[in-house]
């Protein structure tokens, strides 16, 4: 497991890695009442099974820091994969 900062614009954006990155990855997006932990009791089970997964606190959540700036939850989400080298994910 890795753990990350992921530099935005305005923040970065804390990021929990698991998994081989040979495996196919899933992209793991919380609700808007809970941060990454939420996704505990499911990623044993996606390791298992052969995913890569991947989670991160949203902006205002969790250990992400960001600034009261205007943002794109897309942006950030693809600021997260190409930090990671990730193509394409399942969300």
């Amino acid at each position: 497991m890795s753990e990350l900062f992921v530099p935005v614009s305005g923040g970065r954006l804390f990021v929990v890695d698991e998994g081989s990155p040979a495996h196919p990855p899933i992209l793991l997006l919380h609700a808007g009442i809970a941060n990454l932990r939420s996704w505990d009791a499911l990623v044993p089970v996606l390791l298992a099974a052969g995913y890569r997964v991947v989670r991160y606190d949203a902006r205002g959540y969790g250990r992400t820091e960001t600034d009261d700036v205007e943002f794109s939850e897309r942006a950030d989400t693809l600021a997260v994969m190409d930090a990671l080298g990730i193509g394409r994910a399942a969300l």
